[in-house]
């Protein structure tokens, strides 16, 4: 009856009819092929659908059945899969999958795509870029728009393993080739991540300009999602800059555009983004909001890293309240998340945050703890300005117990850091904390150099980051703010 069926109706009902009447036998497959290029494969549950798929792949695999087939139903499987979250299930038929498409260039690069991204997912990163060279080798000269999907793939790999030159170069030419064929939409994906690189290593302007390139393309092109992950990179370079009323505007278009076309992710990237303008601002009743709604979206999912950051800035938002208590708890939680998932960037801000944390309570000794782990994981990491705000909470701790060569030892270092940075997200924090640890040390007798010239430079940056902002934002920014009263008393 099945193998009537099976021949005298073309139909899609038909078919996934015959298809349960001949199951795991060889007619099974043309069955399930016939159903997936019928409508009516909206109407069969995806997981049911993968399933019979993915058996009836391995049924033919294992009777050594035409590759042909075997790679058009791994082919059917794959974007089902992908839809699932099922994609690492089939890490070995994709590893077969590259085999049976060498004479399937188009095919062969989004298997590699694929199978480099499980790869990256666990951790292989070099079997992910053996994987991705070799494809693009195989398939030169064939299928531009899949050769260019595959070198952003790697090249989003090269920064990763902070290959950033690597990835600099493959973009620049990526992006200059795409130019010559008009592929508008993928030269603007080159611009993003090239944008992200220059923001990483705190070239500011060239990342302002990247990203504002990469938005003009994507907003010709009508590419929402796109255009709201351009406005989130635009409004993380704006607060880094010190332009928060900017930060501001491209965050709340980000996330009214990706509250409607983006994931779950975009968006709680963009109530992070605002939050984190908003604290900048000195107005962290308002920043609450979003970085707490970000933490309802990441929170009991199976994201926990993303858990573990927005955790993290929630317990930040807590200890700028006043709330030092519920703080540490937060903290605490995502620390041991972090700690589980080995995450060592955000591991290090974890201990900076529990070091203030307990600076705020005066329990000294554990700060000094939390502080040192940091400062140490953040060397090692080679992040400059995070590492100069460890040692500006271990300069600030020393202060307050008068520890004449913790002071010192703390204020030299941080001297030598600050040397070495331009233009910084809240520089003239760190500028305002090594003039009051070298006034210290010159009031008591050290030859430390001129500590003034470090309050100026700190007033300057305020001044500039004050230029931006509406009178009242003016005001609620330098006087709701300890920090920056304080710099603009001790500069009166």
């Amino acid at each position: 009856m099945g193998e009537s069926l099976a021949e005298h109706n073309d139909s899609g009902e038909a078919s996934w009819e015959a298809y349960h009447l001949l199951e795991g036998t060889p007619l099974a497959v043309d069955c399930l092929l016939k159903v997936t290029e019928s409508s009516f494969v909206a109407q069969i549950p995806r997981r049911k659908l993968l399933a019979a798929l993915t058996k009836e792949m391995r049924l033919h695999r294992d009777r050594d059945g035409d590759p042909e087939t075997e790679l058009e139903l791994l082919w059917r499987i794959l974007p089902l899969a992908r839809r699932l979250g099922q994609v690492q299930n089939h890490a070995e038929d994709l590893a077969r999958g590259l085999e049976l498409a060498t004479d399937q260039p188009s095919r062969m690069l989004a298997l590699a795509g694929t199978k480099a991204e499980l790869d990256q997912e666990a951790g292989r990163f070099r079997e992910a870029e053996a994987t991705m060279q070799s494809a693009l080798k195989l398939a030169r000269d064939t299928d531009h728009r899949r050769q260019a999907l595959l070198l952003i793939q790697l090249g989003r790999l090269f920064m990763r393993e902070q290959r950033y030159d690597e990835a600099t170069e493959l973009f620049t030419n990526l992006g200059k080739a795409l130019e010559k064929q008009g592929s508008a939409a993928l030269e603007a994906t080159c611009d993003y991540f090239l944008g992200n690189i220059a923001f990483h290593e705190k070239r500011l302007e060239e990342a302002l300009e990247h990203h504002r390139t990469g938005l003009k393309k994507r907003r010709e092109q009508h590419l929402l999602r796109p255009i709201g992950s351009s406005l989130s990179a635009l409004g993380a370079v704006c607060v880094a800059m010190g332009n928060y009323p900017q930060a501001l505007a491209a965050f709340q278009e980000a996330h009214e555009i990706l509250v409607e076309h983006g994931k779950k992710a975009d968006v709680s990237y963009t109530l992070r983004g605002l939050a984190s303008a908003y604290t900048r601002l000195g107005d962290y009743a308002s920043a609450s909001h979003p970085i707490r709604a970000a933490l309802r979206i990441r929170a009991g999912k199976d994201d926990v890293a993303g858990e573990a950051i927005a955790r993290l800035e929630v317990a930040e938002n807590y200890l700028l309240l006043g709330q030092p208590g519920a703080a540490l708890e937060d903290a605490r939680k995502a620390h041991f998340q972090l700690t589980l998932l080995s995450l060592e960037p955000h591991l290090a801000n974890a201990e900076q945050l529990l070091g203030r944390i307990c600076l705020a309570q005066r329990q000294y000794e554990e700060a000094e703890a939390h502080l040192r782990v940091a400062l140490e994981k953040h060397k090692e990491q080679g992040d400059h300005l995070a590492s100069g705000f460890d040692r500006a909470w271990l300069l600030e701790m020393a202060l307050l117990e008068k520890n004449d060569e913790g002071i010192r030892r703390q204020a030299i270092g941080l001297r030598e850091l600050v040397a070495n940075f331009d233009q910084t997200d809240r520089s003239e924090q760190l500028d305002y904390r090594l003039y009051l640890g070298l006034d210290w040390l010159n009031k008591r007798g050290h030859n430390v150099g001129d500590p003034v010239s470090y309050l100026e430079r700190a007033y300057r940056e305020l001044l500039r980051k004050a230029s931006h902002l509406r009178p009242d934002q003016r005001h609620q920014f330098v006087y709701q703010n300890e920090e920056n009263q304080a710099i603009v008393d001790a500069a009166a």
